[in-house]
């Protein structure tokens, strides 16, 4: 297929791309400045380079292309945030990012749609001891700070999974990515900074998914995953609060 990726030179793209070239995919990047052009074009990828918040640029960079599908892979996150108002860039990706990109989509004529969502959507909460499957309420508001974290995941799928004719979208449930000396997490793995989940008697657990499993399940999705479906994404054990 032909690929328009959304932050293809982000934390998890710069994985994602060599596995959509190794798997035969073509792939077109966006990104926002040069430097990230030029790191896809070294890589096998072709750029765009636009701001997917600015509805009228976005289309303008992609008018005369085509592509099969869309996966949608951009966050704000350059480091673990600190405050709930730091997610609010994030929060305007998932909101008017996923719209806007799928309105590219339909210019496009891609027939597939891959989000970004996250596991965090289940609740900032004690959950309980049972496995969370896909089926298990997301994003319910609850009044907290959160609320906005949560209304932009629903908001990311339930665009995505309501895109209408003509458009298949999956949802993708990832956990907090881990692997090697990329992403927020990893560096706050590193120097012992990472929260640890609490929860009755240590029973507090937090879902972990390496960049490297994460992409081959994002390229397994966009292959084979069913129409209007979500899936968890995550490493077969959980971390808990009590290891």
């Amino acid at each position: 297929m032909k690929v328009l990726l959304a932050g293809a030179s982000g934390t998890l793209g710069r994985f994602l791309v060599p596995q959509l070239l190794a798997a035969g995919h073509e792939v077109i990047g966006t990104t926002r400045g040069a430097r990230g052009a030029d790191r896809l074009r070294r890589a096998g990828a072709s750029a765009v380079v636009t701001d997917v918040l600015d509805r009228g640029a976005l289309l303008a960079a992609v008018e005369g292309l085509t592509a099969d599908a869309v996966v949608h892979e951009l966050t704000s996150l350059t480091k673990a945030p600190a405050r709930y108002g730091d997610m609010e860039p994030t929060n305007r990706l998932r909101v008017d990012g996923t719209r806007n990109l799928l309105e590219a989509a339909r210019e496009l004529g891609a027939t597939r749609f891959v989000t970004q969502s996250m596991f965090l959507g289940y609740g900032f909460r004690e959950l309980g001891r049972e496995p969370l499957t896909e089926h298990a309420p997301f994003a319910v508001p609850t009044g907290a700070r959160t609320d906005p974290v949560l209304a932009a995941l629903k908001s990311t799928e339930d665009q995505t999974l309501g895109a209408g004719p003509g458009i298949e979208g999956i949802a993708l449930r990832y956990g907090l990515f881990y692997g090697g000396d990329t992403g927020i997490y990893a560096d706050l793995l590193r120097k012992r900074r990472l929260p640890v989940a609490s929860g009755r008697a240590g029973s507090g657990t937090l879902a972990l998914i390496h960049h490297h499993d994460a992409a081959s399940a994002t390229v397994a999705a966009l292959e084979r995953g069913v129409a209007g479906r979500v899936y968890n994404v995550v490493d077969n054990t959980p971390a808990r609060g009590a290891s």
